[in-house]
């Protein structure tokens, strides 16, 4: 029982403060470069016939607005990424966009 409610707290912290990455990218690194060394390992294509392909966004969340507030502020299951800002941002947004489509 002790075992149940250990990880039950951690979930529910976890979920409230969320999990925050300490990746920082290079001065020289692109969006794509970016992407693979903090994205890669959790998103992968959604096709393996499409690799071009790496997300089904909504329409109302095809901007760099919604792709840069979940990158800096993360999700449940995504940590946030508070040290990816300015140009390297815009970098990241960029390429996510790039290889994402409107479901």
């Amino acid at each position: 029982m002790k075992k149940s409610y250990r990880f039950s707290t951690l979930c529910i912290t976890l979920a409230i403060n969320g999990c925050t990455s300490d990746f920082k990218p290079d001065s020289s690194a692109t969006g794509e470069q970016i992407f693979q060394a903090a994205c890669a390992e959790c998103h992968q294509p959604r096709d393996e016939n499409v690799p071009d392909v790496l997300f089904d966004l909504h329409p109302k969340n095809m901007n760099a607005g919604f792709v840069k507030h979940k990158i800096y502020t993360g999700s449940i299951r995504m940590p946030k990424f508070p040290h990816i800002k300015g140009s390297k941002m815009h970098s990241l947004s960029t390429y996510v966009l790039a290889h994402s489509i409107s479901k």
